[in-house]
């Protein structure tokens, strides 16, 4: 890299200096950035049984003529990214909120894999911190209390391809008040970790996931995943001074979502609750501004439970909000 930048220095010595652009400053003191932004980040990590990961992110905006800046006209995020031993990501979404007047667009589509997915059981935190590995080798060897047992009881391998889309339009003229609506689908398949690929597990007995399957606690036609279709509609509360980094208002979003599992035979007998459910997310975000703009307190708040029906086991950590940027929604 070092060697890159000198060439790339030398040649632009060589090279006549251009004019340089006036920039623009608003009332803070700011420079107003216009047009095509660029932000291309190197993804790079390295994990012990997934081995190195490698890839490339970038966030794109556009600011227009700079009228709005610090909002952008458009934004979108790409990211393609694995590691060696497997586990990858790839992911493309875009943030629209004037490309149709008065109405913000909304799309992700990304798909995950991973041979190395954390499942900590439903029963709390006893429950998911007990490891019949690591409890064995304490019983047959008191010395290793103090030493770090390896284990992939709490782990799955779990690949997921999720899609969705959303609106958001003025609910009649009210100042800062919107309705939303949205669709959502998902693809999920889970199996026990693959412990030629996770070569450090090859002696690990059956696994949390394993033994909840076989205990009933998650049912057969749900153990190895499925597709879940979502319909959401929602109302959004949002007086932040702008959505890139905010440093004063708040943004608090209900939802209603109706989930169906398109897998399921009965999906058009609305008797049977195992294969449809409706749930509620309530979400609050509140930015206080502590010293001018340079210190600001940021606290979020969040609520999701089913209303009725049934959510299958892999769907009851996934976050049902409308807009996201972080690239996992999940809890």
């Amino acid at each position: 890299m070092l060697a890159l930048l000198l060439a790339v220095g030398s040649f632009a010595q060589d090279k006549p200096k251009k004019a340089k652009k006036e920039k623009t400053y608003n009332e803070k003191g700011e420079i107003i950035k216009k047009g095509w932004n660029f932000g291309p980040l190197p993804v790079v990590g390295y994990d012990a049984d997934l081995g190195f990961q490698y890839g490339v992110c970038c966030d794109i905006f556009n600011y227009g003529d700079g009228s709005r800046y610090p909002r952008y006209n458009y934004k979108f995020n790409v990211e393609a990214s694995r590691y060696t031993k497997g586990s990858g990501v790839f992911r493309f979404y875009s943030d629209l909120p004037y490309v149709v007047k008065d109405t913000k667009l909304f799309f992700d589509l990304t798909y995950f894999y991973a041979n190395k997915y954390e499942f900590f059981g439903f029963n709390g935190y006893e429950a998911s911190t007990f490891d019949p590995v690591v409890y064995q080798a304490h019983l047959i060897n008191p010395d290793t209390l103090d030493k770090k047992i390896k284990s992939g009881y709490h782990f799955i391998n779990r690949n997921q391809l999720r899609f969705v889309g959303s609106m958001q339009r003025p609910f009649f003229g009210v100042q800062n008040l919107n309705w939303s609506a949205g669709l959502a689908y998902y693809y999920t398949t889970v199996s026990p970790i693959d412990t030629v690929k996770m070569h450090n597990y090859a002696n690990q007995p059956a696994t949390l996931y394993e033994n909840y399957v076989n205990a009933g606690i998650i049912k057969k036609e749900e153990a190895k995943g499925g597709h879940t279709g979502q319909l959401r509609l929602g109302m959004i509360y949002d007086s932040r001074d702008h959505n890139s980094d905010p440093t004063k208002g708040i943004y608090a979003e209900g939802t209603l979502v109706g989930a169906f599992n398109i897998d399921n035979d009965t999906l058009y007998d609305i008797k049977d609750r195992t294969n449809y459910n409706l749930s509620f997310t309530f979400l609050w975000r509140h930015y206080i501004p502590l010293y001018k703009e340079k210190l600001t307190l940021a606290y979020r708040l969040g609520a999701q439970n089913r209303i009725v029906g049934n959510t299958p086991w892999y769907m009851i950590n996934n976050l049902n909000t409308m807009f996201f940027q972080k690239m996992y929604t999940e809890g």
